[in-house]
């Protein structure tokens, strides 16, 4: 008979918990990173710009956002939300900022755009 392996704390008190509590959202097992080339084409794709014009636009808000947020000013650029810069570390290869973004959604329609008055 084999033996039956040991039940963590954690999954011992998820049995007894009643079934009517939400269960937490898992974690995101691995993480997806978005390259500035294809941020580049899903922003020209969605605007309909050209992607040249998309890329030139892109890097000067990105330029811009860096320096705003190494200076220590707060953004608020919905509908992304509010980033805030909680601690510096100084690094060899350049400053560490952490950043706090408090996501902020918004109503959208089916295009996917905010609408300018709400009826």
């Amino acid at each position: 008979m084999a033996a039956r392996p040991r039940k963590g704390a954690s999954e011992a008190a998820a049995d007894d918990a009643p079934e009517s509590a939400v269960a937490p959202e898992p974690a995101p097992v691995g993480r997806v990173q978005i390259r500035k080339k294809d941020f580049v084409d899903r922003v020209a794709d969605r605007s309909g710009v050209r992607k040249a014009d998309t890329r030139t636009a892109i890097e000067a808000a990105l330029a811009l956002m860096a320096e705003m947020l190494v200076a220590g000013e707060e953004l608020n650029l919905p509908p992304l939300g509010k980033l805030k810069v909680t601690r510096v570390k100084d690094n060899p290869r350049g400053k560490v900022l952490m950043v706090r973004l408090m996501h902020q959604p918004a109503a959208h329609d089916e295009h996917g755009t905010r609408p300018l008055a709400e009826m």
